[in-house]
């Protein structure tokens, strides 16, 4: 018997250890598995996994002298190395906290990405930077009256006394690297939310990061399609109901959400005959209110399943959304507890994994059709995969991974990763690019394949992006010269926009791109009382239906509309403008405001005839002049192309071409019940910015920035950023045309890697404009030359692409649509 155990002993021994030789980090910087073909042992007879630490190293160069620790191995980080892994494996559980023991002599280090929880596959997203410039991390603070918040970036924290306004960072961030400023420890009873808190270091002190405490609550809610007459639908958010009227399109949760806090709404009870879905439901508490939460209800509905193998063990948990389903052992099969609403979207996941097992999910994520889903497959397996590889050329936020519905933000400068979630063996997996950075371009090599099958050979190579026509308009009667617009991207990812000419009529049109390119007129303008020359961008109300303003045409007055227009190709006129002290000639795009209604500027009109107004627009078309420009509380003159925006305070915020106290235009907020306040005024003769043309952005920093046409040293327009209490810094002036463009137009939209972008509409290589980057701190770079000048600037659509229009260009003059990705 004793020799017996003996021998049972040393097996088992063996077993593990050519396990874990076989787990190695390869000349590619991949994490490999694989498996001996001896005979599987029982689950009690299993050892727990481990996996490793590791990540990427850069910077470094030639030096020596780098030392890390993971708190359990301090390891030496060669010169010329890229990747690092500490020797000892860790069981599934283990925190872990990259720090720096040793830098090299003359440089400074930085962590990030290094602190987590392994959790069920090895580590290799860490970034450790190195760099011979270092420079401090802090920013503002706001409402912060009690003591107890701790701040950290990475390892580094930061105890934070009551009433502080500003912080530092006690520990210099190496320029180049990544940081993120986090809330480690609220303080008593506030919760406290960190803005612009994550990017690249710039070579200059960072003092952008915006900390803002409050113990103020905000309203939860969004938008309700398919529900019609059927009253009975039941919304919950923990222990606050909402029954919601019949024929509701949108709601409000009674009770409103301290900031910071969770949320997770769900529909307690559907109406007879419907099934009710939520998507967007959960998350945490922005400090503003959340519109954007969508219940889809339908009188059709059907099951999600599908198939099961390899699970010999119980504990499985499957989940959708808020809807769980426990799986027994040996079950080859399953479907979901609820129904899912017809056109509802879907996404499986597991939400617990049996112990010692793997469960992956294919064919997990979509959108209900018209029957069952019956083709998701989950399977189970006790030898586990990570999947991960290699990366080149990344050097900004902004890229994000999946493999199915397992996602992963990568850092930059990352030369490796690794998914969250192993695969079981003989899964497929298929790693792509949920979104690349903005004007980067990130390309999966070998990403798919069967877990087991072959070594692992994943690389992900970034570069330079190129701008490409999308579409060309070369049929006037489908469309011509888009004006100042750009396309929206609408929530089916389809394009959608306005061109100023062409059509059936000549005045204009309104169409629809698919992502590869697909044309379809939807509406043509200037027939009847129909509106002319639609010169802004469309905006998707909560509905779904598109709206939109033209800036002639209409009823007897011919000073331009506002429309109506369904995704399938029908328009409504809800107002024509110009009557008596009503605006004239809208040029910017409306705003769907969190009140439900829709609010927009014209160029002229108004209680002077001139100036221009602020106008409210019910969804029924009620309209209401708010304010008249130049007003007592109101300066400034024609708001030409730029729209209005809502800012976190929930007032509307526009800019005036001309006019103000200082003539130069100025900045306005109003309530949403039309008291208007000049927030800041520009002056033509400081060197300053001055008319304004585009709409303002509130960044992640909660600061407001813009784009002037004129001003600065060579009068080629400028960049600014204003506070919410209305203090100005000029950030960049367009000195030289030829290389970095002049003459902003439109506005900043702030894309997935912290930065913003906009167009100039002259300067550059072709003297026709520019598509510009401007880091928060101020850095403008000319990414592209134009050929024929861009509208009013871009959009980021859903894969990380920067999307726009020319006027014109294109082999007939008639303009494009254009991507960068």
């Amino acid at each position: 018997m004793m020799l017996m155990k003996q021998l049972l002993s040393w097996f088992a021994v063996v077993l593990l250890a050519s396990v874990l030789a076989a787990c190695r980090w390869d000349d590619r910087s991949v994490f490999h598995a694989s498996f001996s073909s001896v005979p599987q042992p029982t689950v009690s007879d299993v050892a727990p996994p481990t996996f490793a630490i590791g990540g990427t190293v850069a910077g470094l160069g030639d030096l020596a002298g780098l030392q890390l620790s993971d708190g359990i191995d301090t390891i030496t980080v060669g010169p010329g190395d890229a990747t690092f892994v500490f020797p000892t494996r860790v069981p599934s559980g283990t925190s872990y906290v990259i720090g720096i023991v040793n830098e090299p002599a003359g440089k400074t280090c930085t962590v990030a990405g290094g602190s987590g929880t392994v959790d069920s596959a090895d580590i290799a997203n860490a970034v450790v930077t190195c760099s011979d410039r270092a420079f401090q991390l802090g920013g503002t603070i706001q409402g912060l009256s009690t003591a107890g918040l701790v701040l950290a970036n990475g390892e580094t924290t930061l105890a934070v006394a009551a009433d502080a306004a500003s912080f530092t960072m006690p520990a210099l961030v190496a320029f180049g690297s990544s940081y993120s400023v986090t809330v480690e420890t609220q303080p008593l009873g506030l919760a406290c939310a960190v803005s612009n808190g994550a990017g690249i270091m710039p070579a200059s002190d960072l003092t952008a990061v915006s900390v803002i405490c409050t113990d103020r609550s905000f309203s939860l809610g969004g938008n309700i399609s398919g529900l019609g007459s059927y009253a009975g639908l039941v919304l919950a958010n923990g222990p606050d109901l909402l029954d919601v009227n019949a024929g509701a399109t949108a709601f409000t949760m009674p009770t409103p959400v301290p900031y910071s806090s969770a949320y997770d709404i769900t529909v307690q009870r559907s109406p007879a005959g419907l099934t009710c879905s939520v998507t967007q439901g959960s998350g945490s508490m922005t400090p503003g209110d959340i519109t954007n939460v969508a219940v889809t209800c339908s009188d059709q509905s059907y099951s999600l399943g599908g198939s099961i193998s390899g699970l010999t063990v119980p504990g499985l948990v499957l989940a959708n959304g808020p809807d769980l389903l426990t799986v027994s052992a040996n079950s080859t099969g399953f479907t979901m507890p609820s129904a899912v609403a017809f056109t509802s979207p879907y996404a499986l996941v597991v939400q617990s994994q049996p112990t010692n097992f793997t469960c992956t999910i294919g064919n997990g994520t979509g959108t209900m059709g018209a029957g069952p889903v019956t083709d998701v497959t989950v399977t189970c397996a006790q030898a586990t995969f990570t999947i991960g590889g290699s990366i080149s050329g990344l050097t900004t936020n902004g890229l994000v991974l999946s493999n199915g519905s397992d996602r992963l933000p990568i850092l930059p400068n990352a030369a490796t990763f690794t998914m969250p979630t192993p695969v079981a063996n003989g899964a497929s997996y298929e790693v792509t690019t949920v979104s690349s950075p903005a004007a980067v371009r990130c390309t999966v090599n070998n990403g798919s394949g069967v877990a087991g099958a072959a070594p692992l050979s994943i690389s992900i190579s970034c570069g330079q992006a190129t701008l490409s026509a999308l579409h060309v308009f070369e049929d006037p009667d489908l469309g011509a010269n888009p004006e100042n617009a750009h396309v929206i991207q609408g929530r089916d990812g389809n394009f959608y926009g306005t061109t100023g000419k062409g059509g059936a009529y000549g005045g204009g049109t309104a169409f629809k791109l698919t992502p590869s390119g697909e044309h379809t007129l939807l509406w043509s303008f200037g027939s009847g009382v129909d509106g002319q020359e639609p010169m802004a961008s469309l905006i998707q109300g909560r509905d779904g239906n598109f709206y939109g303003t033209t800036a002639f045409g209409g009823g007897p007055t011919s000073y331009g509309t506002a429309f109506k227009l369904t995704p399938g190709g029908a328009e409504n006129v809800l107002w024509s403008f110009g009557a008596g002290e009503d605006g004239r000639n809208p040029t910017a795009p409306l705003l769907e405001a969190s009140d439900g209604n829709f609010y927009g500027l014209t160029s002229r009109g108004g209680a002077s005839g001139l100036l221009g107004a602020i106008f409210r627009l019910t969804p029924s078309g009620m309209e209401t002049v708010m304010v008249s420009f130049s007003s007592a509380n109101c300066q400034g003159a024609f708001p030409n192309l730029g729209g209005l925006i809502q800012g976190r305070d929930g007032k509307l915020y526009g800019t005036t071409y001309d006019g103000g106290a200082r003539g130069g235009g100025n900045v306005v907020s109003m309530t949403l019940d039309g008291v208007c306040t000049s927030v800041a005024s520009f002056s033509t003769n400081d060197g300053g910015p001055y008319y304004l043309i585009g709409s303002l952005v509130q960044a992640s920093d909660g600061n407001f920035y813009g784009a002037s046409m004129a001003g600065g040293t060579a009068n080629n327009g400028a960049l600014f950023r204003m506070t919410p209490s209305g203090v100005v810094t000029l950030l960049d002036v367009f000195k030289d045309g030829t290389l970095n463009g002049s003459q902003p137009a439109g506005g900043l939209i702030q894309a997935n890697d912290g930065n913003l972008y906009g167009v100039t509409t002259t300067g550059g290589a072709y003297g026709h404009g520019v598509l510009y980057r401007l880091t928060l701190a101020g850095e403008e770079t000319a990414l592209y030359s134009f050929e024929s000048s861009p509208g009013d600037g871009v959009i980021q659509g859903a894969d990380g692409g920067l999307y726009g229009m020319t006027t014109g260009g294109g082999a007939e003059g008639y303009g494009m649509v254009f991507q960068v990705k």
